[in-house]
C-alpha cells in the first residue's frame, strides 16, 4: 500500500484579554507538538507536522493510510488468534505511549490504520497530548463514546486500556459495541459478561481485565504486555530491528523504480514540508449542519479575545481528514534529481571524488534550473532564494538525508556540502553531525547521568524566541544548561550561556540530550576559556585581538574609535562570550554559526569585522553616542554578505595573524591596551615577499647604527631610520611602493630597534589610513633568523 498523509485543522484558544504574556495558547501546542513529533513506533502513525497558518489556523499532518480497522472487522469476527495478533500490536503501542506520558489517544477502530501483511497502527493519538488534555482549545478531543465508567471527562493511560477493551469487543463481534446505559439496560458488569462469555478463557480474562468498571482493578498497558493471552499472539512488524549502519544493499536485488522506495518515512517527512507548504492554507468551510455551528457564548462587547472572526470560531476543529497523495512529491523528486545528473560532472575536491553512482550528489557541482531555463550554480544565487527554491531544497535534503546516515564514514562528504549551504529543515542534525557528536544512545546516556532537577541559579532564563518563551521550551533550556553547569566543575555559569544554548534547544527542540551534545561541543571548542570563574584575562586579549585585527583590515574606523577612547569593551564583549547569540535573533543567528561551526576558532573575529565593515561608512564620522546607537541596533545587517565578508578577510589575513600573538598579560590588574597593529610571523613575511615582491613591504626603521651593526638589511626593505620616520609621518606613505591589482594584500611590515619605535610608527600609519599595518614579531633578529634558516633549507 502507497504510503499516504492525512491532515486535520484547528484553532488554540485566544490569549486571555487582560494576559500580557508572549506565551499563547497557540505557541504551547506547538512546542508540545515538538516535544512528540520524534517519536518512532512500528505501530504508531508518525507526526509530520503542526504548521500555524492564516489566523493561527494548526494543521496537523500526520502518517495515513486509506485503509483503517473499521473497514475489515468482520475478518476478525470470533477469530481469538486473529485478536491477539492485532492486541499484540496494539497494546505494545500503547504502553510505548504511557511511557511517554501521552494518554487519551481515542483508540477507536477508524482511528487504527491497516498496512500491508496484517501490520496496525494507532493514528489518532496526539490530540489530549499536545493541547494540555484539551485546556488549550474550545472543544472535546476525546471522543465521549470511548469514555470509561470513571468519567467523560477523564484522560489517563488507564482510560485508554478501556477503550481498547471495546476495539477487542468489536473485532470479537466484527462490529463495533457500545454499553448500553439506559435505564431499562443491564448493569455495565452484566453487559461485559455477556460479552466475554463466548471468548476463549484467556481472551475473556484479558478482555474482561481491560474493561474493568472499578479504575483500580484495571491495569495499565505495560501490565497487560505480560498476560499469557498475548503469547498466541505475533507481530507481523517483527518489533524493532537494529543494524549497524550503513547497510549495503544487494546487487542481486532488482533495482528501484521509485524514487521514494529508497526514502524511509523519516526522509519523506523532510520532503514533505517544502513540498507541500500550502497544507496551511485555511480548510474549506465545514460540512457541519448550520446549527451544529451556532456559538455556544455570543459576547455582546468587543474585546481583545473576541477578535477571531466569526467564522473561524465556528471552525475551532475540522473534524474532516484532508488525505494528502504523495505521488506529487516522488514525481518532483524524480524529474528534479534527473535534470541534476544530467548538469552535474565527477568533481574531485581535496583529493575526494564525487560521481553520481555513488550516494553523494556534488553540490559544488550542482546546478539549478531557473525559470527561463538557464542555469545557476548555487554560490552565486542569495541565500534566501536557495532557501525558497523548491527544487533546490529537495536536492539539498536528498543529499543530506544520506550523508547523515552514513556518518561518521561520511564527514569529509559533510563538510565539504555544508561549506556550500545548510538545508534549514535539517540544521540541527547537521549542525550535531558536524560538531563531532557520537552515537544518539551514548549522547542520550551522557545527558541523562547528571541530575537536572535541583534548584539552580541557573533557573531563570531569558525567552529568545516563541518556542522558548513556553513552558516547556523554558524547561528544556534550563535543564540543558543545568546538565552543562553540573557536569563542568571547573567551568562556571556566565550570563550569556543561556544564549549559546538557545539555538541548539530550538532546533533539536525534539533531541534534548543532541541539544546539550552541541552545546558542550561548541563551548569546548570556541568557548572553553570564556566561561571560567575569572574570564578577565581571556576577554580582554580578545578585544585586544580584535582591536589589533580592526586596525589591520579597517584603519580609518580603527583610528576614529580609538581617537574617541571608544573601545570594544563597549559593544563586544556579547559578541564574543555567546558568539552573537545574545545580539541577534536566533533565525539570523544560523546564517552565521553555519559558517562559525565549521571554521577555525577565530573566525568569530572576522565575523565581528565584517559587522564593522557594513557599518563603516557611518561609523568613521560618527561620535561617540551615534557609535553607541549603532553598535547596540546593528541597524540593516546583511547576514549572507557577513559571511562572505568574514571569509575574504579570514584569507586575507596572515595565518600567524590569525592566532592573534598578542603581548601577554603580565598580571590580572594590568590593563590590555587596543593595539594600533597586529603581530606577524617572519616565515609569513618571508612567505609573501617570495610569492610577490608586492605582496609585502618591511618597513625598517631601526636605528641606523643597528643597520650597520647587523649587517644592513632586506633588498626589497624600505629604510627610513628612527626617528627620523617619527619626525616626517608622511615620508612614509611616499616612500612605500604601490600595491598592484591582482596580487593580493599588499602587507607592511615594520621592522625596529625597540617594541615602542614600531607601536609609534604603527599608530602614525594606521591614523593616515594605511591598510594592512603589522610589527614583525621579534624584530630583526627574528626575521633574520628566519630568512638564514630557510636559505640553508634550499
Amino acid at each position: 500500500m502507497r504510503l499516504a498523509l492525512g491532515a486535520k485543522s484547528f484553532f488554540a484558544n485566544p490569549p486571555p484579554a487582560t494576559s500580557a504574556s508572549h506565551t499563547t495558547p497557540t505557541l504551547v501546542v506547538l512546542s508540545r507538538f515538538h516535544s512528540l513529533a520524534p517519536l518512532r513506533h512500528p505501530h504508531l502513525a508518525a507526526l509530520l507536522s503542526l504548521a500555524r497558518g492564516r489566523h493561527e489556523r494548526l494543521t496537523l499532518v500526520s502518517e495515513y493510510a486509506t485503509s483503517t480497522l473499521d473497514g475489515c472487522l468482520e475478518a476478525y469476527a470470533g477469530d481469538a488468534a486473529k485478536c491477539a495478533c492485532a492486541c499484540v500490536q496494539l497494546i505494545d503501542a500503547l504502553a510505548c505511549l504511557e511511557a511517554r506520558g501521552v494518554a487519551g489517544i481515542n483508540l477507536a477502530p477508524r482511528a487504527v490504520l491497516t498496512l500491508g501483511d496484517s501490520v496496525l497502527k494507532i493514528a489518532d493519538y496526539a490530540m489530549a497530548h499536545i493541547t494540555d488534555n484539551g485546556a488549550l482549545v474550545d472543544f472535546d478531543v476525546v471522543d465521549p463514546r470511548l469514555a470509561p465508567p470513571e468519567g467523560l471527562d477523564v484522560i489517563s493511560p488507564k482510560a485508554d486500556v478501556w477503550a481498547l477493551g471495546l476495539v477487542l469487543a468489536a473485532l470479537w463481534l466484527g462490529t463495533e459495541w457500545q454499553l448500553s446505559l439506559s435505564d431499562e439496560a443491564e448493569p455495565v458488569e452484566a453487559q461485559i459478561a455477556t460479552l466475554i462469555e463466548p471468548m476463549p478463557p484467556l481472551m475473556a480474562s484479558f478482555v474482561a481485565l481491560a474493561l474493568a468498571v472499578d479504575v483500580e482493578a484495571r491495569p495499565l498497558a505495560s501490565e497487560l504486555l505480560s498476560h499469557p493471552w498475548l503469547a498466541g499472539g505475533t507481530n507481523p512488524s517483527g518489533g524493532w530491528i537494529w543494524a549497524p549502519q550503513p547497510v549495503v544493499r544487494s546487487l542481486h536485488l532488482p533495482p528501484l523504480d521509485e524514487v521514494l522506495d529508497d526514502a524511509s518515512l523519516d526522509d519523506i517527512l523532510a520532503y514533505f514540508p517544502i513540498e507541500h507548504a500550502s497544507v496551511t492554507a485555511d480548510a474549506p468551510a465545514s460540512k457541519l449542519p448550520s446549527i451544529a455551528r451556532v456559538p455556544r457564548i455570543v459576547r455582546l462587547a468587543a474585546t481583545p479575545s473576541t477578535a477571531r472572526v466569526a467564522s473561524a470560531a465556528a471552525a475551532a476543529y475540522s473534524a474532516e481528514l484532508h488525505i494528502i497523495e504523495l505521488d506529487g512529491l516522488a514525481r518532483r523528486l524524480t524529474e528534479g534529481l534527473a535534470r541534476f545528473k544530467a548538469s552535474c560532472e565527477t568533481q574531485a575536491e581535496n583529493g575526494e571524488t564525487y560521481m553520481f553512482g555513488s550516494p553523494y550528489l556534488a553540490a559544488s557541482a550542482m546546478l539549478v534550473q531557473a525559470d527561463d531555463g538557464s542555469a545557476f550554480e548555487p554560490a552565486a544565487v542569495p541565500l534566501v532564494i536557495r532557501e525558497a527554491d523548491l527544487d533546490y531544497q529537495l536536492a539539498r535534503i536528498f543529499v543530506f538525508t544520506r550523508i547523515l546516515r552514513d556518518m561518521p564514514h561520511s564527514r569529509v562528504e559533510l563538510l565539504a556540502e555544508a561549506r556550500i549551504d545548510v538545508p534549514p529543515l535539517l540544521r540541527g542534525e547537521i549542525w550535531a553531525a558536524i560538531l563531532g557528536l557520537g552515537a544518539p544512545h551514548a549522547v542520550a546516556a551522557h545527558y541523562h547521568s547528571v541530575d537536572k532537577v535541583s534548584p539552580h541559579v541557573s533557573d531563570h532564563q531569558i525567552a529568545y524566541d516563541d518556542m522558548l518563551a513556553t513552558p516547556l521550551g523554558h524547561a528544556k533550556l534550563t535543564r540543558v544548561i543545568k546538565r552543562w553547569t553540573a557536569g563542568h566543575s571547573v567551568m562556571v555559569y556566565w550570563q550569556g550561556l543561556d544564549s549559546v544554548a538557545a539555538p541548539f534547544v530550538r532546533l533539536l527542540f525534539h533531541d534534548e540530550a543532541l541539544a546539550y551534545g552541541c552545546l558542550e561541543a561548541v563551548i569546548n571548542k570556541h568557548l572553553a576559556d570564556f566561561f571560567v570563574e575569572d574570564n578577565s584575562v581571556i576577554m580582554r586579549k580578545s578585544l585586544a585581538a580584535f582591536s589589533a585585527l580592526m586596525a589591520f583590515h579597517f584603519p580609518r574606523v580603527a583610528a576614529h574609535l580609538l581617537t574617541m577612547d571608544f573601545r570594544p569593551e563597549l559593544y563586544a564583549i556579547p559578541w564574543f562570550l555567546t558568539l552573537f547569540a545574545h545580539v541577534f535573533p536566533i533565525d539570523s543567528l544560523v546564517v552565521l554559526w553555519d559558517t562559525l561551526l565549521l571554521g577555525h576558532t577565530s573566525l568569530k573575529f572576522f565575523v565581528a569585522l565584517a559587522l564593522v565593515e557594513q557599518m563603516q561608512s557611518l561609523l568613521v564620522s560618527a561620535d561617540f553616542s551615534v557609535c553607541i546607537l549603532a553598535f547596540s541596533e546593528l541597524p540593516n545587517v546583511d547576514f549572507e554578505l557577513a559571511v562572505t565578508a568574514a571569509k575574504r578577510l579570514f584569507a586575507a589575513t596572515p595565518p600567524s595573524i590569525r592566532k592573534l600573538q598578542l603581548s601577554p598579560v603580565a598580571h590580572l590588574d594590568d590593563p590590555v591596551e587596543p593595539e594600533w597593529s597586529p603581530r606577524i610571523a617572519p616565515a609569513d613575511v618571508l612567505a609573501a615577499l617570495r610569492a610577490s615582491p608586492r605582496r609585502a613591504c618591511v618597513l625598517d626603521i631601526r636605528l641606523r647604527e643597528h643597520i650597520v651593526r647587523d649587517g644592513g638589511t632586506l633588498q626589497s626593505a624600505v629604510v627610513i631610520p628612527y626617528p627620523e620616520v617619527e619626525v616626517e609621518p608622511s615620508r612614509l606613505l611616499d616612500e612605500l611602493p604601490p600595491t598592484v591589482d591582482g596580487q593580493g594584500v599588499r602587507i607592511v611590515a615594520i621592522v625596529a630597534s625597540a617594541p615602542d619605535h614600531a607601536t609609534n610608527v604603527a599608530q602614525a600609519l594606521v591614523a593616515a589610513g594605511l591598510a594592512h599595518v603589522a610589527i614583525v614579531d621579534g624584530g630583526w633578529e627574528a626575521l633574520a633568523a628566519q630568512r638564514k634558516a630557510r636559505s640553508a633549507q634550499a
